[in-house]
């Protein structure tokens, strides 16, 4: 290869079209294996082969973490980006909403902070649309987010459909398919399986190598990337539309036995297969564990997924009070902005009082219309009323009853009231002693309530100190990406362009780990308005315009993931011996301590954005090392010889130029005062002379420089010599701080 050449292209998704799902899923299986051949990862997503309980989003995941050898978890794109350099995904039309809106805006937030700060480098999206899905709305909205993104149109030639049910009938009819057990175990699979999994299946199913050549080798299944998927959406419910009931129990119970490594990974693929053979109360017991799960990740729409395939296949997670599930579903509909179906499973249920002693039953149904009350404007006073009478049913519990209090105060300063006093008077209830009772969450939500008010009624510094104690809390990434947006408009308020470059740089962090785009995009704006202020702030100006700026505490963040974790994805997907990792003055190693000598060594350089090769191929197929220089930090990687096939240079640089820092985001306390001293000194000493040094200590006072000359036994006269104030200046100092 020659010497100075980009090796980093942009990212084009590709949206291919055609009447025939079978003529999409050969594109599919050629395009798959040409990127294999150029040494590429493939995800393979199938949407018409996964079941009724199992998402895109947790296929595409599971996938990722099957590909990196079962790695430690990490957030969604660091995992996918480490993972794979494309994602294949066919027939979107039968795909959840939530899990392409997810995919999309995903995409979007990294393409939101590009020029901005750094994001990991995402995968590529290869969508196959047959033209009948095109038209639905979460579909059509998908690709217009790609569009916009940058994708290419491929119209695949050829006027072929796919086979009607009759077509299907009729070839299956003619493989003379004996075992029913089998043949109900093909058509139950919720998730895509190998070759050799289905092998399995017939040979427990005692079916003949006939039956499973005849079936797979037919035109109604396709293998892509080593999993054997249908050709069409109608031949799994065509395999099983003249089984017996009893056929469908045994495959059932087939599957999970043969398939129960691959059901560990995916658990709400057993939720369907439990249910199918015949164990509604294990069903029962993972549904309301993985709803649970869901729920408190903000998962909303797997939730309700689960809630609704419990409901066709007749069982309840409260089989005590099924009401309870219904106002379940109805609070995830209005989550995911489905309000009309929401309101309708809502209004029959207003009016079952005779279940109004039921603690559960009124919370669910309160929060579901506190949801519709606040954003669709549904009436809002019943949903107060249902919120008070929450409140006192759980009136034992301290960790509900507050955490009903706060979701109630946001109700009420929410546009659906607008009363701020009455919620004022309520939170009043809620005092230090009672907040250290309850559960973490409970306080991480409790203080970014209160945070978030406080910053809307100009209390800035009140605001940043309860977001401080929250950071350290909050349970999920889009609460972290929120709270540090607000800390960061705190920053910006004080007019402190460093600390609010680092809180929006960490609320984009964790905005594309939950693929909140809007956060992102405020976060996004926030650093851009800091980084124009930081310039402004540089330009020379008159002496006695310069005003001094507290210290603020350093909040740290991250771009991916600890090295630890990124070390491992490169040991387990690139088969990398050491990684030597510069940054700024600090150097860390991983991997083996004295590692081969290379053979070769590929050299990379990142300039403006662009990363080139300087070094020119040395070839060589034993242990080789590649070398990526860039501005803050360096990396050298040390790759085995029997390093994976499909691993290249290309995956390896992508991968590194997403980490960025070296410490997590934490909540670092107070600074030590004696760096507190000797900041606010450096700073006096370099105001105007004319201000005098008197006058410039007392407008940068802070108690910690106080609390620190008395740790250090001085008088008050000596304090008062030592600052080279006077002693009435001093007490000013002392009454200002709050230590008289």
């Amino acid at each position: 290869m020659s010497t100075n050449v980009a090796v980093l292209s942009g990212t084009r998704h590709i949206i291919a079209t055609h009447r025939s799902l079978a003529r999409l899923v050969q594109y599919g299986q050629e395009f798959a294996a040409g990127e294999v051949a150029q040494g590429r990862r493939v995800i393979w997503a199938p949407c018409h082969a996964l079941g009724r309980s199992l998402s895109l989003r947790s296929w595409i995941i599971e996938q990722a973490n099957e590909l990196l050898g079962a790695s430690s978890s990490v957030d969604a794109p660091t995992l996918l980006s480490g993972a794979a350099d494309c994602v294949v995904i066919a027939d979107p039309g039968v795909a959840d909403r939530e899990s392409l809106r997810w995919l999309s805006d995903m995409l979007a937030c990294a393409e939101e902070v590009k020029g901005v700060t750094a994001a990991p480098p995402l995968p590529r999206l290869v969508v196959l649309l047959p033209v009948r899905t095109s038209g639905a709305d979460a579909v059509h909205d998908f690709t217009n987010q790609l569009i916009a993104l940058g994708s290419e149109d491929a119209k695949l030639a050829g006027r072929e459909a796919d086979l009607s049910a009759i077509e299907i009938d009729g070839m299956l009819r003619a493989m003379s398919l004996r075992n029913h057990v089998f043949q109900a175990a093909v058509s139950l699979a919720p998730l895509p399986l190998t070759r050799e999994e289905y092998h399995e299946l017939m040979e427990e199913a005692s079916a003949s190598q006939a039956e499973f050549d005849a079936l797979f080798n037919s035109p109604l299944y396709a293998e892509v990337t080593g999993y054997l998927v249908p050709t069409s959406t109608e031949v799994r419910e065509r395999l099983r539309a003249n089984l017996a009931p009893e056929a469908l129990t045994r495959g059932a119970r087939l599957l999970l036995d043969v398939c129960r490594g691959r059901l560990e990974a995916l658990p709400d693929a057993a939720i369907e297969l439990h249910a199918r053979a015949g164990d509604q109360k294990q069903a029962a017991r993972l549904a309301k564990r993985r709803v649970n799960d869901h729920e408190m990740a903000g998962r909303f729409s797997e939730a309700l997924r689960v809630l609704r395939l419990g409901r066709e296949l007749g069982f309840a997670i409260d089989s005590a009070t099924p009401e309870i599930d219904e106002a379940r579903t109805a609070g995830f509909m209005a989550e995911i902005g489905d309000f009309v179906a929401a309101r309708e499973i809502v209004k029959p249920l207003i009016r079952r009082r005779n279940l109004y002693r039921n603690s559960e039953f009124v919370e669910s149904l309160a929060l579901a219309m506190r949801t519709l009350a606040m954003k669709d404007n549904f009436e809002p006073r019943m949903a107060d009323s249902l919120l008070r009478r929450a409140i006192r049913l759980n009136r034992g519990d301290l960790d509900s009853k507050v955490r009903l209090t706060v979701l109630r105060v946001s109700l009420l300063r929410s546009g659906a009231f607008g009363l701020d006093e009455r919620a004022d008077w309520l939170l009043t209830h809620v005092n230090q002693e009672t907040l250290s009772k309850v559960s973490a969450a409970t306080q991480a939500l409790y203080l970014l309530e209160t945070g978030r008010q406080l910053i809307q009624d100009g209390m800035y510094k009140r605001a940043y100190k309860r977001l401080r104690r929250m950071i350290s809390l909050a349970g999920s990434d889009q609460q972290l990406a929120s709270a540090l947006l607000l800390m960061a408009r705190c920053r910006m308020h004080f007019s402190d362009t460093e600390g609010a470059t680092r809180f929006a740089a960490g609320s984009i962090q964790y905005g594309l780990r939950s693929a909140t785009l809007s956060l992102v995009r405020e976060a996004a704006a926030v650093l851009r308005t800091a980084g124009q202020q930081a310039q402004a702030e540089g330009r020379p100006r008159r002496r006695d315009k310069v005003k001094p700026r507290l210290a603020q505490v350093d909040v740290p963040t991250r771009v991916v993931a600890p090295p630890e974790q990124m070390f491992d994805i490169l040991q387990r997907r690139f088969g990398v011996l050491r990684w030597a990792r510069r940054r700024a003055d600090k150097v860390d190693a991983y991997g083996t301590a004295n590692p081969p000598v290379a053979e070769s060594t590929a050299v990379y350089e990142e300039v403006e954005g662009q990363v080139k090769r300087v070094s020119k191929d040395a070839g060589g197929s034993g242990v080789r090392a590649v070398v990526l220089l860039r501005h803050g930090g360096d990396d050298l990687v040390h790759l085995s010889a029997d390093a994976p096939s499909d691993v290249t240079d290309e995956s390896i640089v992508r991968f590194l130029l997403g980490d960025r820092d070296t410490t997590p985001l934490m909540d670092t306390g107070t600074p030590s005062r004696k760096n507190v001293v000797d900041e606010y000194m450096r700073r006096a000493t370099g105001q105007p002379a004319k201000r005098g040094l008197h006058k410039a200590i007392e407008t940068l006072f802070n108690k910690d420089l106080l609390l620190y000359l008395e740790d250090q036994g001085f008088t008050k006269e000596d304090m008062a010599a030592h600052l080279g104030v006077s002693r009435a200046t001093l007490y000013r100092m002392y009454a200002r701080a709050g230590l008289n």
